[in-house]
């Protein structure tokens, strides 16, 4: 998991979202799954830090990752080719590990 982790610049919790989401610890094998979790968390985590009450309301929190990983894969070619099914899955396993990560 730690090399994992090396390839979203130290980030576990993206880290632990890929794995979930794929089962793997290869980048390489999903790379569509790798740009959407890198390029949208980055901004995910700006935002949250700007404003943390985003976390206290569930549906704005799924509805902000979603728009952010839509725009990682309108922004990005490989993160394009993500499927239906993977997009759900990376959605609420961000939502779970932003949840995990800011317990009240």
């Amino acid at each position: 998991m730690r090399r994992l982790s090396m390839n979203f610049n130290g980030d576990q919790m993206a880290a632990r979202s890929y794995k979930h989401v794929t089962n793997s610890t290869m980048v390489s094998e999903f790379p569509a799954v790798y740009h959407v979790i890198k390029g949208s968390k980055v901004r995910l985590d700006h935002k949250i830090g700007q404003n943390q009450g985003v976390l206290d309301n569930d549906d704005f929190l799924k509805k902000m990752i979603r728009e952010e990983a839509r725009i990682e894969m309108k922004t990005n070619q490989t993160a394009s080719s993500l499927t239906r099914e993977d997009f759900n899955r990376l959605v609420e396993s961000l939502f779970d590990e932003y949840e995990q990560e800011y317990q009240h």
